[in-house]
């Protein structure tokens, strides 16, 4: 199985614009818009495990990473939400 992807911009944590969004079976990668092409499309991996909770409104998708004490939201802006 491969990877369904969503060009977007990052809210949070913190701001960044133009980046690569993809959902596997292996979970939530990310990587910036710029290096979208090849082995360098992704530079992070956050299994299902590491994900406490997600969710999508329109135009938005966004997960909270089980980080301790406290659980760390990203969310993205979709360009594409339709």
């Amino acid at each position: 199985y491969g990877v369904t992807h969503f060009y977007c911009d990052q809210l949070l944590p913190e701001e960044h614009p133009r980046m690569i969004l993809g959902v596997s079976p292996k979970g939530i990668h990310m990587g910036s818009f710029d290096n979208h092409v090849g082995v360098n499309a992704y530079t992070t991996l956050y299994p299902y495990s590491a994900i406490v909770a997600w969710g999508t409104a329109p135009g938005v998708f966004s997960f909270y990473l089980a980080t301790r004490p406290n659980q760390t939201k990203y969310s993205f802006s979709l360009q594409h939400a339709d």
